[in-house]
């Protein structure tokens, strides 16, 4: 690109963060809430966080997008999980001994009884068996029986250090790596503005809520080619600091790098040039 730092490149690749809020974000959100029997329809960031607060069951059962899709997971496990959380907590209770062990079997039942699922598209796929991937909603659950709302939990910690709940989560919840957790704790950060406040100040932290999937980095490489290769945390703080310097938010680049790899420009083999002509 003409300048690997032009500041109306990065704030026109930030723009895009609004298409990931209004068609990826906000209507996964519905679908959780529909899920749970609860149905809302949320008109924007705040409305989600609220919700979060108020209802720590649809707290958990938000975590699980994160943990699957984010991970590549089959879309459905977070759909299912979803809605084995629902069954769960009618049987037994959100804040039971049993609640988790509840959970996994539920969620083991749907994912090899699509006849179950309560979406048509859901009933309609081929049996999964369990896998690896799996034990995140079991993880998750005995971590909100143990601090009750996870998002509360991550929200009120950020300020104290960001690097440090992103090792937590990330220990605690088996089949969530480095850039599942950091796209749970951007959009924790995002949705209660808690950007450039408490230790998001520093560049460190701030890095460790930059997820470096494999769109984040093709969009990274074609600004800054020395990034090539290079381990997440060094392109994900290197992103930092470069929209910092370009008074861009890092937190919306970072939604609008992986909204345009991977809604808009793809694999095309030509991505750089294509991310180039955003600058015309």
């Amino acid at each position: 690109m003409r300048s690997s730092t032009n500041p109306k490149v990065l704030r026109k690749i930030a723009s895009f963060a609004g298409e990931y809020e209004k068609h990826v974000f906000l209507p996964s959100m519905e679908s959780v809430s529909y899920l749970l029997d609860r149905p809302s329809c949320f008109t924007d960031t705040h409305s989600v966080g609220v919700a979060w607060l108020e209802d720590s069951l649809l707290a958990l059962a938000s975590a699980p997008w994160y943990g699957y899709a984010r991970q590549g997971a089959p879309e459905r496990y977070w759909r299912l999980a979803a809605q084995a959380i629902r069954q769960a907590a009618a049987k037994v209770g959100q804040h039971s001994p049993a609640f988790t062990e509840e959970i996994w079997s539920n969620f083991e039942v749907l994912c090899q009884h699509p006849k179950y699922c309560t979406l048509q598209k859901d009933q309609e796929k081929n049996p999964i068996k369990p896998n690896k991937k799996m034990p995140v909603i079991k993880d998750l659950a005995s971590l909100h029986l143990e601090i009750e709302n996870i998002m509360g939990y991550l929200r009120q910690n950020f300020e104290v250090d960001a690097a440090t709940c992103h090792m937590y989560i990330k220990s605690r919840i088996r089949g969530m790596g480095d850039k599942t957790t950091a796209f749970l704790l951007r959009d924790i950060a995002w949705v209660y503005g808690l950007e450039g406040k408490g230790s998001l100040t520093n560049a460190y932290n701030a890095s460790h809520i930059q997820p470096i999937d494999i769109r984040v980095r093709q969009v990274a490489q074609c600004l800054w080619p020395q990034l090539e290769g290079r381990e997440w945390l060094v392109v994900a703080q290197h992103i930092v600091e470069q929209c910092s310097k370009a008074d861009v938010s890092p937190i919306q680049f970072n939604q609008g790098a992986w909204y345009l790899g991977a809604r808009i420009i793809r694999n095309a083999s030509n991505f750089c040039q294509r991310l180039n002509q955003l600058d015309c």
